[in-house]
């Protein structure tokens, strides 16, 4: 009865810790503060702290998922009285760099803002192409936006304000003229890592000190030479006692289900901030009905990413052209270039039942015009 007793009461404790635990990252998480004060107050610096959580595996893992949806949409150049050619080329040239501006997208998010620079190349019949996009997230600390826009390079000559017009991309998340620098998302996922982090230390700690049973003799007289015997009976082979005297394994029946808790609640904060829901695998319960609702965050919550990877884009079609105007090959483009994922055609399931009533009961019959502009039908279809 005794037992039964403990561990009821060390299954609350660890309920209690867990609670407590969740309701701390609520508290740092979800605060009024602003993701700078929020690191000031934890004492880490925002290059430290984007450094941390990006080297964390569950936030790389949403991050693979972000990247993913991203990658996966079709995209298109367009512009009226556009040479068709020449948009293609610049299509090719998107493509190629598209991975590089979806990373971009997702360090802006993190760390408030991202820098990356145009490196150019001449082709044969004089037009600059962008040869390589070089990713300046792991030196982010030499580069500060201000509030007026622009942004500068802190090099080993001095202060340098940088052309952000057709050599530097500024990628920033919610900047504001207070907070040139960004909203730096990853700011609160922090604790969240920290936890996972330090939670597996004191995992390994724990594994080492108590998962590993004991073995304890109780004899009569000296101890010293038993001690040694017992020493090889671990090692292997057999031992002898006197009637008297008895060999115990001790082993500490706790399952370190705290540990794993504990790193189940860090997992669901940072897949929530990032992802707008809890994946499956990190579920302990839920209803079906919650999931699709989660399901639909996930979707607006892609849709933000890409956004800001259509920013991205755009500023790289607008070196292209810029760059080129000046120096290059003329772009034939009058009324500009402009970059758009490609939209996915989704069936209105209302529309749907009502047009085939209409057309069951009223006999009504659509016109060609009906299943251009309102269905997304072409007269080729």
């Amino acid at each position: 009865m005794l037992m039964k007793f403990r561990k009821k009461k060390i299954a609350a404790t660890v309920q209690t810790l867990i609670t407590d635990t969740d309701n701390a990252l609520e508290s740092l998480m979800g605060s009024g503060e602003s993701a700078d004060q929020l690191l000031t107050r934890l004492g880490v610096s925002r290059q430290q702290a984007f450094e941390t959580i990006s080297s964390d595996d569950e936030v790389e893992s949403c991050r693979e998922d972000l990247r993913t949806a991203m990658l996966s949409k079709t995209f298109r150049l367009w512009g009226e009285d556009a040479n068709d050619d020449e948009i293609n080329r610049l299509w090719r040239i998107m493509r190629k760099h598209l991975p590089v501006l979806v990373e971009a997208v997702l360090t802006a998010k993190l760390n408030g803002y991202a820098v990356i620079r145009y490196v150019y190349e001449q082709e044969e019949d004089g037009f600059l192409s962008v040869g390589k996009v070089s990713d300046k997230s792991t030196e982010l600390d030499k580069y500060t936006p201000k509030a007026d826009g622009s942004l500068t390079y802190y090099s080993d000559n001095g202060e340098v304000t940088v052309d952000t017009n057709v050599v530097y991309l500024l990628l920033t998340n919610r900047a504001t003229s207070t907070n040139p620098a960004g909203e730096m998302a990853g700011a609160r996922l922090y604790p969240a890592v920290a936890i996972r982090k330090q939670g597996f230390i004191y995992a390994a700690q724990f594994i080492k000190r108590y998962a590993q049973p004991y073995m304890v003799g109780y004899i009569e007289g000296e101890t010293e030479s038993f001690s040694s015997k017992l020493f090889s009976f671990i090692a292997g082979g057999a031992i002898a006692v006197n009637r008297e005297d008895r060999i115990e394994m001790l082993q500490n029946n706790a399952d370190g289900q705290a540990f794993q808790r504990l790193e189940q609640v860090a997992n669901r904060r940072i897949q929530k901030a990032l992802l707008g829901k809890v994946k499956t695998s990190d579920l302990e319960n839920g209803s079906r009905a919650a999931q699709e609702t989660e399901e639909e965050t996930k979707g607006d919550r892609i849709d933000g990413y890409l956004y800001m990877l259509g920013l991205a884009a755009q500023h790289m079609v607008d070196a292209l052209l810029m760059v080129n105007e000046a120096y290059g090959k003329t772009i034939h483009a009058p009324k500009g270039l402009w970059f758009e994922f490609n939209k996915k055609t989704e069936i209105d399931i209302k529309r749907a039942d009502r047009d085939t009533k209409y057309a069951k009961d009223a006999n009504l019959r659509f016109t060609e015009d009906y299943y251009i502009d309102v269905l997304g039908f072409e007269p080729n279809h």
